[in-house]
């Protein structure tokens, strides 16, 4: 329809069809299903520190590295009794897996600029002289044709069972099926990272940095050599069928002229720190291997092509010997064949039992805490020495020349490469910047959840450490130069994780995964339009920078009352200044002042202190929540109740938020009514004008003592009259 024809509808999206031919319908007009989405008509550039999560990805991994077509633009077939079968399209576009994935990807993170596809090889055991690095596949019946390398079908080996009688992994991604997602990306001027990786196909699923040689054995270097070229009698560049060296040359010759960069290893820590006491030249023989290995990958992709190897964040920096530390990845980095330091960068960036964390603090924790200012030993935190070994403090490790226990400077110059994170990610679980790197699984020896955390499923955590660490970092480019966020799953969502097909689907709701987490809009965005279209052009929203999937407003509201209903999701408070600025602030969690009764003011004939105690069976303990789903954008109903023999209250919100997201508000809404159920109200004298709304008090009388959150405050004269909410303190 031409522009000057278009009716005049502001504010309404709408679809024109035009000679459709019902004759594929059965002649008639077919049911017709639209999803339409509108983000905050706001200017973004002058919201003050306001960005959308899935806005600052410009770079990121595409798992699970295993999956024998996983990653095909392909529809690959195979046949059951007589049946074609897709084994790679799940979905209702007819269209191949990792085709939509990456659609929604492109869809989610619109500045994306390179993907880093994980490849898997299998290692056999972690002894080092023992374990061969293999590809390896699901059945032998399968079907479709496979090859990797020179392995086909009936000449790889099986993935093993766990005890279940499940297989433990997909299998390696076969060849052809790798090239054509190569191109696929490739032709949406994507960049691409090849990113191979072992994972180990043994009991327990343990992490491939658990792969060790003896510590202090002459025969330490045949050792090393082994598991690298599959003996000393090969060579780098033609090592032995079954070594480490043959699974990374293949991909490095399978990826020419295909690729922007290239890892050869990533999280080998106990065979990069393997010390030979021997050796004066070759202390770190695994670290030499490495170099040479390269060596060869630049020789074969070209200068035009960056290599690196991706260090863990406890691998990177130093290692501690019998002879003191030694900074033992110097050399590695400094060779010419490598063009970037690539660190795993999962690092603790807080410590704390508050499951509250802002970004403010996340973005601290980068400059500060366990491995910057302190390391724990034996649970018990002990400051640094010497800054020169603090593993977190990451610009002086690169700005700094590096000097060994022995008195010996490394190869290493200040600035010499810029850095990469190789792997930086958050798992949606509660309290997860304790720990970014537990990766929890019930069928490998990962799972544990991570420190002071309750396990509990926490979408917004994950969103904010994201955000707080894309912002930091993009601060700092001068030293850190990409960041890859693990991950998005090349299977589509919400197929996956919901389709009962792939085995690891439960892993999802608390693992580091993307799909489905981030949302399209931000609650700060959302409460500006709102205060605009009111008229109120004065606010402030810097504190409410959350992630928020999307509201639905189908009548006529007061702006208040809309905001208000954000409130029962988001928790936060209004407040006023002097200047007639609003301020939208999320709540405090943190004591901002200590007071006696003695300090209140005494109103006429009040006592110094009025409170009401709401009765336990007043006190809200059952909640029925109906939301908009964000995995069928319908109406769904959730109950969640502290004790179940109450009547439940119904809330109705028209919100488009997840299951996950409805419980955290349900419980919070329930939390709160437990440690709200007092209302007091006093007076202070005009000295504590800076108290604002969302503030925390301790209030002592003579015989008790509350803690309770600002809700209201009034001016009269020179007095402040305070409202809160709160609990008392048990003694």
């Amino acid at each position: 329809m031409e522009n000057n024809s278009t009716p005049a509808f502001r504010g309404l999206a709408y679809i024109v069809f035009k000679n459709i031919k019902l004759n594929d319908f059965n002649n008639k007009i077919p049911i017709f299903s639209f999803e339409v989405t509108r983000h905050p008509n706001v200017n973004y550039s002058k919201l003050k520190n306001i960005n959308n999560t899935a806005d600052l990805i410009q770079s990121i991994a595409i798992i699970p590295g295993s999956g024998e077509f996983i990653l095909d633009p392909q529809i690959q077939y195979k046949c059951t009794h007589n049946n074609k079968v897709a084994v790679n399209c799940h979905n209702n576009l007819k269209l191949a897996n990792s085709v939509v994935s990456l659609n929604q990807l492109l869809n989610t993170c619109s500045n994306l600029k390179w993907i880093a596809p994980v490849v898997c090889w299998f290692g056999t055991n972690l002894e080092a002289d023992k374990c061969k690095v293999l590809p390896k596949v699901e059945y032998y019946d399968y079907g479709p044709k496979w090859q990797v390398a020179d392995y086909n079908r009936n000449e790889a080996p099986l993935i093993s069972k766990d005890f279940t009688g499940n297989l433990r992994y997909g299998g390696s991604i076969n060849d052809q099926s790798l090239l054509r997602y190569l191109a696929l990306l490739k032709s949406k001027q994507l960049k691409i990272m090849l990113y191979p990786i072992i994972m180990m196909d043994i009991n327990g699923k343990p992490w491939r940095g658990n792969i060790h040689a003896p510590q202090c054995n002459t025969a330490l270097n045949t050792v090393i050599a082994t598991f690298f070229r599959g003996g000393k009698e090969y060579t780098t560049i033609n090592p032995k069928k079954g070594s480490y060296n043959y699974f990374i040359l293949h991909y490095a010759k399978l990826a020419l002229g295909k690729v922007d960069a290239f890892i050869i290893g990533s999280e080998l820590k106990n065979l990069t720190s393997v010390y030979n006491s021997f050796s004066k030249a070759e202390k770190f023989p695994a670290v030499l291997e490495l170099i040479e290995l390269a060596k060869a990958v630049k020789s074969i992709l070209g200068n035009q092509v960056l290599v690196s190897y991706a260090a863990d964040w406890s691998e990177y920096h130093h290692v501690d010997t019998n002879d003191g530390h030694y900074y033992h990845l110097d050399i590695l980095w400094a060779c010419e064949a490598i063009d970037f330091v690539g660190i795993d960068a999962y690092f603790p960036l807080t410590h704390t039992q508050d499951s509250n964390i802002d970004i403010k603090e996340i973005k601290h924790g980068w400059e500060s805490g366990e491995g910057y200012d302190y390391y724990f030993d034996n649970n018990q935190p002990k400051k640094f020495d010497n800054v020169n070994l603090a593993w977190k403090n990451i610009r002086h490790w690169w700005s700094q020349h590096h000097i060994d226990s022995n008195g010996q400077k490394t190869v290493w110059a200040p600035k010499m490469k810029p850095i990469w994170f190789t792997e930086f990610g958050i798992p949606s679980v509660d309290k997860a910047t304790n720990q970014p790197n537990i990766f929890f699984d019930s069928n490998s020896n990962a799972q544990q959840y991570l420190k002071y955390s309750t396990g509990a499923v926490d979408f917004l955590i994950q969103s904010k450490a994201i955000k707080a660490t894309l912002e930091y970092w993009q601060q700092h480019s001068d030293m850190v130069k990409n960041i890859f966020l693990w991950a998005w799953d090349a299977r589509p969502y919400p197929t996956w994780p919901t389709n009962t097909y792939w085995q690891d689907r439960a892993l999802w709701e608390t693992g580091h995964w993307i799909n489905g987490k981030l949302t399209g809009t931000n609650l700060a965005a959302i409460v500006t339009e709102l205060c605009t279209k009111s008229g109120i052009d004065i606010v402030d929203v810097t504190s409410i920078n959350d992630e928020a999937a999307g509201f639905l407003i189908t009548k006529n509201h007061k702006a208040i009352n809309i905001i208000n209903m954000l409130r029962c999701c988001y928790f936060f408070d209004i407040k006023t200044s002097a200047t007639n600025k609003i301020s939208f602030v999320v709540r405090n969690h943190k004591t901002n002042l200590y007071l006696s009764v003695k300090q209140c003011v005494i109103q006429s004939c009040k006592a110094p202190v009025n409170y009401a105690i709401i009765s336990q069976n007043q006190i809200l303990n059952n909640i029925n929540l109906t939301f908009i789903n964000t995995n069928n954008y319908c109406l769904t109903t959730y109950n969640y109740a502290s004790k179940d023999h109450n009547q439940p209250y119904n809330l109705n919100l028209p919100v488009v938020t997840s299951i996950q997201h409805a419980q955290n508000i349900c419980q919070t809404i329930l939390k709160n009514a437990n440690i709200e159920s007092i209302v007091l109200n006093f007076a202070l004298p005009i000295r504590y004008i800076y108290l604002e709304v969302s503030d925390i008090i301790v209030l002592s009388t003579e015989d008790m003592e509350f803690i309770v959150r600002i809700t209201n405050i009034k001016y009269f004269q020179l007095i402040i009259i305070i409202t809160a909410v709160g609990q008392k303190i048990e003694n």
